[in-house]
This record gives structure tokens, C-alpha cells and sequence, in this order.
């Protein structure tokens, strides 16, 4: 999956890679969130923060890459219905 951001970033998330990472337009990676679990959605929030969906859970990173929480779903698939 992969999402421009409002900041002219992208958003891109990699199952196979257990990644989330925020590239600028050059490439350059901004943010990187090593994932314990095969994901399959990252959203950023209005705050700033990065929701993933897991194959097992959907956890919450802030800004620096820090999980805030986590919440048990069995295949959340996509974090847009949250």
C-alpha cells in the first residue's frame, strides 16, 4: 500500500518487508516502523501519528515510530473502517 501525504510524502507499507516508512519526494526515508506482525494497512492520522493494521492487531505509532497502543483483531485487513 502506499499513500501520498498532504506533506507531499508517501506512506508505504510492505507485508512481506513487516515495514511502514514515509519516503520524501526525493526518496529519502523520513520514518521507519519495523512491524512485529505480516501488515496489510498504514493510514496517517490527522495528528500526526501512523495506524497500522496487522494480520493480528491495529497499533497506533506517534510521530517518532513509538507504538501509543494496540488492540487484538483477528485480520483488521484495512485501517480506514477503524
Amino acid at each position: 500500500d502506499a499513500d501520498r501525504l498532504m506533506n507531499g510524502n508517501t506512506l508505504i507499507s510492505t507485508s512481506g518487508e513487516k515495514l511502514v516508512r514515509e519516503v520524501d519526494p526525493s526518496g529519502k526515508t523520513i520514518l521507519e516502523i519495523k512491524i512485529d506482525d505480516r501488515l496489510s494497512d498504514a493510514d496517517r492520522l490527522p495528528n500526526g501519528h501512523t495506524l497500522v493494521a496487522t494480520n493480528a492487531a491495529v497499533v497506533e505509532f506517534d510521530a517518532l515510530g513509538q507504538e501509543c497502543w494496540r488492540r487484538t483483531a483477528k485480520y483488521p485487513g484495512d485501517v480506514n473502517r477503524y
